[in-house]
């Protein structure tokens, strides 16, 4: 069994998902949020990778998958186009990507997923309705709802299985 571990990151909370799956099915295990304390950023920064490390300590995955800072642009204007968030993004993505680096190279890989990739340009609704349709999931945060997404993507399109299970 293969081991993903799924992460959407923003500057203001984090979704992650955790997925189990071999070649003939996946399934999703378990799904979080780790939110902002209204401390400074940086505080916010050091405290969710603290958090993340003993997740990752726990579940041990093969795989961690991150959502790639991006600017793109939806119907209703720009994600992540102002340069202070992009950067505070980028800068997170590369805190908890070296921090796997540093504890746990020898046994995760760390896969950077651009949105374009995985999502392209559609709409979340489109995402979530993929996640109730595909892993029977619903939930009204959007950063685990992506989290999940990003889980799907690459288990149903990068790996091509078909049984997918919710043990939520």
């Amino acid at each position: 069994m293969i081991k993903l571990f799924c992460i959407d990151p923003s500057v203001q909370a984090l979704g992650w998902a955790y997925f189990e799956y071999n070649e003939d099915h996946g399934v999703l295990s378990n799904i979080g949020a780790i939110k902002d304390t209204k401390d400074t950023w940086i505080y916010r920064l050091d405290k969710t990778v603290d958090t993340l490390y003993g997740l990752l300590s726990s579940m041990i995955p093969d795989i961690v998958l991150i959502e790639q800072p991006a600017v793109y642009h939806t119907g209703s204007g720009a994600v992540a186009s102002n340069a202070e968030s992009i950067m505070k993004l980028s800068s997170f993505v590369f805190a908890v990507r070296q921090m796997i680096l540093d504890y746990f190279a020898d046994h995760m890989e760390v896969v950077l997923l651009p949105v374009r990739k995985w999502k392209g340009v559609i709409k979340k609704p489109v995402t979530w309705k993929r996640n109730k349709q595909h892993w029977n999931f619903v939930s009204d945060n959007h950063d685990i709802q992506d989290a999940v997404g990003l889980g799907d993507f690459w288990i149903r399109k990068h790996l091509k299985i078909k049984d997918l299970r919710n043990e939520l």
